[in-house]
């Protein structure tokens, strides 16, 4: 089998070079090269894919191409159609033998690109594009990860045979830390207020928590990180992104320079990996978000390169480019906080392609596809509906052989407080 992906076109330009970097790096090939129209009468190989409308009698796959690869340009799928339980869309040709019925490389671009970010004026009270609101949800797919079983079909034709590049399925944990403890390393006033509020709105079970922890009955529920460290232990690495952004109505972390929140943030970092959890300014304002990774890179010290956003606050382009600037290269924000699903489209990693600049950056997008609150808050699932609909995903994606990648809270252990159960949710996963 050749280690490169040859594709024929006449005028690659960026949108096209980044599809097919995308699709030669899934292949697992060693290099791309894109031919022209003199390059192809001395190509002596036998497999390509000819992305034009023109027909070549080397090609293996042949596309023809919408104008949604062409710089400059914006598309809205018009129609929409199902082959085998997985939809397709910018149909292209309808009869000439040997030829791709749809321009999946388009299609790829569409989902990668979130070129519908750009342009759905649908928000919620936070500015965030919701799940629902997505063409993919719409469409009834958010829950495919389609670019991943359209770029495996392709295979099957360019090879011969299916790659199975994944040896196995692979679930990532990663965990977001809003609040490190619901009562610990408070000072005596918070507490006090804490418990007054309990009482009058009738928290009983909150406040008998409380009463708990202080008399040193139970440990305060937001201290899971022994039971995480396990779930590492047993099921691979676990990413930490901390909140450290000053106190607002949304950002309710410790303060940064807390003695016991730095501990905590070092001990961590002994063993996993830690990303900065910008906060709700920090989502609008390069400066803030500097600031809040400096801090953190002053207690870890060493440079900080991962980021989630809170609140999954995500505007596209302003966003990335904040990222970028501040030095971060791989972000983790990419998904919906009130479905689950592949808001890209996939369960890989790919890099930015910034549609205003036209280019592809080298910030590194890794989807997640369950949040612990969206089941819970937004979905409404109790803790044995959850258990039920995690082992149909853990049955799906190994049917797929794809990876999957979750996010959690160490907050969503706190049974007192509406979370009896849910441990047993995250260990269907990761069992113990």
């Amino acid at each position: 089998m050749t280690n490169t992906l040859y594709v024929y076109c006449s005028d690659p330009g960026p949108r096209i070079r980044y599809v097919f970097e995308f699709i030669r790096i899934q292949w697992k090939l060693d290099e791309l090269k894109f031919l022209d129209k003199i390059s192809i009468s001395n190509f002596t190989g036998s497999v390509l894919i000819n992305y034009s409308a023109y027909s070549l009698p080397q090609s293996s796959l042949q596309f023809i191409p919408c104008s949604i690869t062409e710089s400059g340009r914006k598309m809205v799928p018009e129609k929409l159609e199902w082959v085998d339980d997985v939809p397709y869309f910018f149909k292209t040709n309808k009869s000439a033998a040997g030829v791709q019925a749809y321009d999946i490389p388009g299609m790829i671009f569409y989902m990668l690109s979130r070129m519908e970010e750009y342009e759905n004026p649908e928000r919620d009270l936070l500015g965030r594009l919701e799940g629902k609101n997505c063409f993919a949800a719409k469409n009834g797919f958010l829950h495919l990860p389609v670019i991943d079983l359209w770029i495996e079909e392709l295979a099957k034709i360019y090879f011969g045979h299916t790659t199975n590049f994944i040896p196995a399925p692979a679930f990532h944990l990663t965990v977001d830390i809003d609040i490190a403890w619901a009562f610990a390393n408070r000072p005596l006033w918070e507490n006090l207020g804490g418990a007054f509020k309990e009482l009058i709105s009738l928290r009983w079970k909150k406040f008998q928590s409380r009463w708990e922890f202080w008399t040193g009955s139970k440990k305060d529920p937001f201290e899971v990180y022994e039971y995480l460290k396990e779930i590492q232990d047993q099921h691979g690495p676990v990413q930490f992104f901390i909140l450290l952004g000053d106190r607002t109505e949304l950002d309710r972390s410790f303060h940064w320079k807390n003695p016991a929140f730095t501990a905590l943030i070092k001990m961590l970092s002994k063993s996993s990996e830690i990303g900065i959890h910008p906060s709700s300014k920090a989502s609008v304002n390069l400066s803030v978000l500097t600031k809040e990774k400096q801090r953190l890179e002053s207690i870890l010290l060493h440079e900080v390169k991962k980021s989630r956003q809170h609140y999954l606050l995500l505007h596209l382009p302003q966003t990335y480019r904040d990222l970028l600037s501040a030095g971060i290269t791989e972000d983790y924000t990419m998904g919906f906080h009130d479905l689950p699903g592949c808001r890209a489209g996939t369960t890989k990693p790919f890099y930015w392609y910034d549609l205003e600049s036209e280019e592809e950056t080298e910030l590194s997008v890794h989807p997640f596809y369950i949040m612990d609150v969206t089941l819970k808050n937004y979905l409404r699932m109790s803790a044995s509906e959850a258990s039920d609909w995690m082992q149909k995903q853990k049955i799906q994606f190994s049917h797929w052989n794809l990876p999957m990648t979750l996010v959690w809270h160490n907050s969503s252990f706190f049974e007192s407080d509406g979370w009896k159960g849910w441990r047993e949710v995250l260990e269907i996963i990761f069992p113990k």
